[in-house]
């Protein structure tokens, strides 16, 4: 398959970051299915110019608030905010994983207060988790309670359930944010909810439609040459997800370090 328009990549409004999408943004050439589970396939390309002009905005002119909403926002915070956390785990006598890390909220929080200033504000009773993992893994997990890979996942929009399914519960992931020295990378299915029903239906117009769960494992099962999209983020760069679900992952198959991101998610309504 080729790649279809769908959710698009911008730089966040009122951020002065150099993008340089070409070599910022990598295609690959498929999904492998193992143990259930879905893990993009470890060959990347850059994108061809046509691809750009599906994955990127214009440039030229306004974005509006619905275009904003429909796409991944490239943002980075600045160095003495960044530094901050390693002050924090120079400071702290505790190690990651074994505790509550001490003066870990009011760091989550100036974070928190910096992109409201630049007016990208995170949801109201947010949740920050520090995701600490192994270099070069093909899957990150992003899901905090999940202590292992287990490769792309639908991270679904709020208050949305999909035909068949139950209104998903636990948290909803809003974003990340590169806390490592190296380069990291997120991977995601470019195509919203709606765009993969569409496709099953076309390929299977008898079949009706199936709950959210069964929906993207038989997209990427049917579909497993879609090329996935991977986002390269810089340190200290973070990435803001639209408000439609999409299928995604970490991925870390290139660091020689462990890989350390600040996870931004927020809870549904009658969760606990």
């Amino acid at each position: 398959m080729t790649l279809q328009p769908g959710c698009r990549f911008v730089v966040a409004p009122h951020f002065h970051l150099p993008a340089e999408w070409a070599q910022r943004l990598r295609v690959g050439t498929g999904v492998a299915e193992t143990g259930g589970s879905f893990f993009p396939q470890p060959s990347w390309r850059p994108p061809t110019t046509d691809e750009l002009s599906l994955l990127v905005r214009a440039a030229d002119g306004p974005t509006t608030s619905e275009e904003l909403e429909a796409s991944v926002c490239l943002f980075q915070l600045p160095g003495h905010v960044r530094s901050e956390w390693w002050k924090l785990l120079e400071q702290s006598a505790r190690v990651l994983g074994e505790g509550p890390l001490a003066g870990f909220e009011l760091f989550a929080g100036r974070v928190g207060e910096f992109l409201a200033f630049k007016g990208l504000p995170v949801p109201a009773g947010a949740r920050c988790d520090v995701v600490v993992s192994k270099p070069g893994q093909w899957s990150v997990p992003w899901r905090p309670e999940v202590s292992c890979p287990v490769g792309l996942l639908w991270n679904p929009a709020p208050g949305a359930p999909w035909p068949g399914s139950e209104e998903p519960r636990g948290p909803r992931l809003w974003g990340g944010i590169n806390l490592g020295d190296e380069e990291t990378s997120v991977v995601l299915i470019n195509l919203f909810c709606r765009q993969l029903e569409e496709e099953l239906r076309r390929r299977f117009p008898d079949q009706s439609s199936p709950a959210v769960g069964e929906l993207v494992g038989q997209f990427l099962r049917s579909c497993s040459d879609y090329p996935p999209v991977r986002l390269i983020l810089g340190p200290g760069e973070g990435y803001r997800l639209p408000q439609d679900g999409l299928i995604l992952d970490g991925y870390g198959g290139d660091k020689q370090e462990p890989d350390v991101l600040l996870l931004i998610s927020h809870q549904r309504a009658g969760c606990t």
